[in-house]
């Protein structure tokens, strides 16, 4: 996100956790929110193969799925 504001793309919303401390940043904190947090995982199409990737993926999938 913090990349995509950069560029000129707008605005954001992120977790806490994954603000960062940038200078460049404006954070406004929201609060009283019914907000809910999904997690995603993510690779390169060209890295999806790699017996690595693939592994932790599948793991990814089995572990959303409980």
């Amino acid at each position: 996100m913090q990349k995509a504001v950069a560029e000129g793309l707008g605005v954001g919303i992120v977790n806490e956790g994954e603000m960062g401390r940038d200078s460049w940043l404006y954070k406004l904190a929201v609060r009283d929110t019914f907000l809910t947090v999904g997690e995603n995982a993510a690779c390169l199409a060209d890295g999806k193969e790699q017996s690595t990737v693939s592994a932790f993926m599948e793991l990814a999938v089995e572990t959303a799925t409980l």
